[in-house]
């Protein structure tokens, strides 16, 4: 009879332990975009200011499912126009304000949808389209014709993809990443994240159908949000040539304004 019961005991925390197991999963599948992606509150100060140094250059646009996009087209009557592709939780109007000072070249940038002013929800599926529409955008309305293209952390591996798919001087990573997915297996090693996770972001299967164009890659150890093995891992497979510029002591979201750091793509960018 203890026997028994001491079984009955055991399944029954078997059990109960299996369920945790499940409702963990159903939560990581149902929450999943909720951790990856963190829009930012706009800031009106950051647009007027941008605004009141190039008027008409905020624009809104009208995705083919009817979709507003928050965008900027900066013309600083350059032959070279810079597309900038931000993190997960980064409000690039700041950004691009930054840059304003930095790069004496055309600046463009889009807020994902649900991010600053863009209406709608983001996912991969929709990123993917949405870029693709912006750069055509630029080429027929404002008859852009060089392109380069930086993207951070999130944005790295968007600017692949667009690299991909359409034609490019340059490209700029900063915290760039293999892929998505291998970044949430190593944070959530418990979980069959292969199952779970939606969105990938395989930016080394798409980095392979990119050839002989430059890159500058720019990364730091003591980045803990895309750790350089991730980094490492997509510069190994580019065809074309590389350069590197490794950071010591520079967390993921201190990158991106290093002054050694603006120089080095300020470089990349004039060199030929």
């Amino acid at each position: 009879m203890n026997t028994e019961s001491s079984l009955a005991q055991v399944i029954r925390v078997l059990i109960i332990i299996l369920i945790l197991i499940i409702l963990t999963y159903l939560v990581l599948y149902i929450f999943q975009r909720k951790l990856l992606y963190f829009p930012t509150p706009v800031d009106k100060n950051t647009i007027e200011s941008i605004k009141k140094r190039y008027p008409n250059s905020e624009l809104f646009l009208n995705t083919k499912d009817n979709t507003k996009l928050h965008t900027w087209f900066i013309d600083k009557n350059s032959d070279t126009t810079i597309i900038y592709f931000g993190g997960n939780g980064e409000d690039v109007n700041y950004t691009i304000l930054s840059f304003l000072n930095n790069f004496n070249y055309n600046l463009a940038t889009m807020s994902y949808r649900s991010y600053g002013l863009s209406e709608g929800s983001v996912s991969q599926e929709n990123i993917f389209k949405d870029v693709l529409f912006f750069y055509d955008y630029l080429l027929s309305a404002k008859k852009v014709k060089k392109v380069i293209l930086i993207g951070r952390s999130l944005g790295s591996g968007i600017a692949i993809y667009l690299a991909s798919k359409r034609d490019i001087e340059k490209i700029v990573l900063i915290s760039p990443y293999d892929s998505i997915l291998n970044i949430a297996k190593e944070q959530f090693y418990f979980a069959p994240v292969s199952l779970i996770l939606k969105d990938h972001f395989n930016a080394q299967k798409y980095a392979k159908n990119i050839k002989n164009k430059p890159l500058l890659a720019i990364y730091s150890t003591a980045d803990k949000v895309v750790t350089m093995k991730h980094s490492k891992a997509l510069i190994k497979i580019w065809n074309g040539e590389i350069k590197i510029l490794e950071k010591d002591y520079l967390s993921h979201n201190d990158l991106l304004f290093d002054i050694e750091l603006i120089k080095k793509i300020r470089e990349f960018i004039i060199n030929k």
